[in-house]
């Protein structure tokens, strides 16, 4: 990989918009020898989007080892065969998933956390199943799961990821807080400051009860995003917001193409930082209507769109003026 640095300077921007991201929570298992269709579409989609900054987060066992694991690090020869396949991608940046239970020490303690913390920030390089290959699978940052939202929680994420980044040192690093939900106002500023990006809403698109959509789900659309519902009170914070949806699919409203671009291009429009929607759970990257190729291509239109309309006077996006409007990714010699 190649080291990604923020510019920081105005001027690096041509437009008041920032281009929308990738989150990708890839959680489905690589294979052996030869990627699984799941592992591999995501790879070909970030290969296929080379102006796209993909966030992609790994999880093989609810963490960093477990059950399965033979490696100390690394879990296993499949996952290091697969994880050398993304961390040879200049625009794809390795995250790893570590569990908080929403602040509660009484379910996870502070040190199980630093502990799978710590397990990230050793992978560096290790066998695959290819004998002639020791793999580069160093992981650049934390995906913080079931992160409190209140402000009784701020100084436990205060804690975390200060942790975390001292822990990873100087290697690009990146810090995703994932309460699912809304963050209470008196703790938004706070946690945004911890952090890369929160992601402010988890959500679905069809109201059908299943395992990710359960009972009473609000179905989502960009057009119902608003301060204190899936965007921060501070529109300045927009910048470093995330939505992510699951199960597109359905005909209320039709999930195609078409409606997939408008919601891109109304997330995008919003100046948001990240976004993912899959057509089924996050195990699954090959479901039609939008496998993770078809998105990446929508989402490179949108962005596309969106920026041609904010160089046209008077027709900015809506998300102008959030705290890091200067963020742009820049391919840099030397990604470790």
């Amino acid at each position: 990989m190649k080291l990604l640095h923020y510019l920081t300077t105005a001027a690096a921007l041509s437009t008041s918009t920032l281009a929308l991201d990738v989150l990708l929570p890839l959680y489905t298992y690589p294979g052996g020898t030869t990627s699984l269709p799941d592992w591999q579409a995501a790879v070909d989609a970030i290969k296929a989007n080379p102006t796209i900054h993909f966030y992609v987060i790994l999880n093989p066992n609810n963490g960093p080892t477990g059950s399965g694991c033979d490696l100390t690090y690394g879990c296993n020869r499949d996952w290091t065969t697969g994880i050398a396949k993304l961390t040879a991608l200049p625009n794809a940046q390795t995250l790893g998933y570590v569990y908080t239970r929403y602040g509660d020490t009484a379910q996870r303690s502070v040190a199980a956390i630093k502990a799978d913390i710590n397990n990230w920030a050793a992978w560096a390089t290790a066998p695959t199943w290819d004998a002639a290959v020791t793999a580069n699978i160093k992981v650049h940052g934390i995906f913080f799961d079931e992160t409190g939202p209140t402000a009784a929680t701020t100084a436990l994420y205060r804690n975390l990821t200060t942790y975390a980044r001292s822990t990873f040192g100087a290697r690009a690093y990146a810090t995703v807080l994932n309460p699912g939900g809304q963050v209470d106002r008196n703790a938004e500023a706070a946690l945004f400051s911890y952090c890369s990006a929160i992601v402010l809403q988890e959500t679905c698109w069809t109201s059908a009860v299943s395992t990710d959509c359960p009972a009473g789900t609000v179905p989502f659309s960009y057009a119902a995003l608003k301060a204190g519902s899936g965007l921060p009170y501070d529109a300045g914070l927009r910048g470093k917001t995330s939505v992510l949806v699951h199960q597109f699919h359905g005909a209320a409203p039709t999930a195609d193409n078409a409606t997939l671009l408008a919601q891109l291009k109304g997330v995008a429009g919003l100046g948001l930082h990240s976004t993912y929607f899959t057509s089924a759970d996050w195990s699954r990257t090959t479901v039609a209507p939008a496998p993770v190729g078809v998105f990446a291509a929508l989402l490179k239109q949108a962005r596309s769109a969106v920026a041609a309309r904010s160089a046209v006077p008077g027709e900015g996006a809506e998300g102008v003026g959030f705290a890091d409007s200067t963020r742009q990714w820049v391919g840099k010699p030397g990604w470790d």
